[in-house]
């Protein structure tokens, strides 16, 4: 993790050391994005980076710990909710008017970040040609015309200008994929070889472009920056990294099961959401704890009290399918 002392601690954000070279590697190019004066540029410089990682292995957290180390404000969207222009919204925020009312709202900030997650469903053959013109926009920088408020009215000439200087000058644009193909085609058991997931031979853009228009790819960076499959160590690390900040009266239990949940999370490729599943089942555990205890007091008294029903669902005792 960076040394950098203008990094103030935060508990919000939590690096685990699987993700460390992949954080180093995105603040090094969001710290010198925001380091330049892109206006007095005779070229502008390619800062878009592109995130890839299976589901769960950290990619808009990174974007997320990423703004919060140079107070920034981040706005997260997904391609899968987007709403193109002149469409009914159908309940999604995600829309173009959603991206310029970010951008004024903090014209007096020296940045911002948009992370746009799910890019590698723009791969699709079905999927709405009108998103990705949208978001093609969006990766170029400029906002699109016929944008309207609330009422349907059209945002003013000064709102919209006030917006693009931002976007032009002063955005990093962070896509994010899962690419779940690639992780799975390099962790098949082949014969003769390991079954090991080969992180040796990480995937590149040539690789990312058999999917994606090859258009798209053109507005990132070459560079990726990618977070591999988790190992089993990298569960291990997980757990013991967050086990001192758990409440001491859950702590050991948190520690004992989450030893218990390696196997199958690691089996499954749960990612992060391992650490979400454990904390609720611990707290679970606890309670019934708590209730049979008190059960017992309670049957001191002369009269004995029915044992809680064995659960039809044991969430431990063996390892469930994926």
């Amino acid at each position: 993790m960076s040394n950098d002392p203008s990094i103030a601690p935060n508990p919000t954000r939590l690096i685990f050391p699987f993700q460390h070279a992949a954080y180093e590697k995105l603040s090094a190019i969001a710290r010198a994005c925001f380091g330049l004066q892109r206006g007095s540029l005779p070229i502008k410089p390619r800062c878009s980076t592109l995130i890839i990682g299976p589901s769960g292995s950290g990619k808009s957290h990174l974007a997320r710990s990423i703004g919060i180390d140079l107070d920034l404000p981040t706005l997260s969207l997904s391609i899968c909710e987007w709403i193109p222009l002149a469409c009914s919204n159908r309940g999604s925020v995600v829309t173009w008017r959603q991206i310029q009312e970010f951008l004024y709202e903090h014209r007096q900030k020296s940045g911002v970040i948009i992370f746009v997650d799910e890019i590698c469903k723009l791969g699709s053959a079905n999927w709405d040609k009108y998103v990705l013109t949208e978001s093609l926009k969006c990766f170029d920088l400029q906002i699109p015309t016929g944008l309207t408020n609330d009422e349907g009215d059209p945002v003013s000439d000064f709102q919209i200008e006030e917006a693009q200087k931002v976007l032009t000058n002063r955005t990093l644009i962070l896509g994010g994929g899962a690419f779940q193909w690639i992780w799975e085609e390099r962790g098949r058991v082949k014969p003769g070889f390991k079954s090991e997931t080969d992180t040796d031979q990480l995937p590149d853009l040539n690789v990312l472009s058999a999917t994606l228009p090859r258009e798209l790819m053109n507005r990132f960076r070459s560079d990726l920056v990618i977070l591999p499959p988790l190992q089993k160590s990298d569960y291990e690390q997980m757990l013991m990294t967050v086990a001192p900040s758990i409440p001491e009266y859950l702590r050991t239990t948190f520690v004992r099961m989450g030893k218990e949940m390696i196997p199958s999370a690691f089996r499954c490729q749960h990612g992060c959401r391992f650490l979400e599943e454990l904390l609720l089942d611990v707290v679970i555990e606890e309670r019934k704890l708590m209730t049979n205890v008190a059960l017992n007091v309670q049957g001191e008294g002369g009269y004995s009290l029915p044992s809680p029903p064995p659960d039809p669902h044991p969430r431990l005792g063996g390892e469930p399918d994926c």
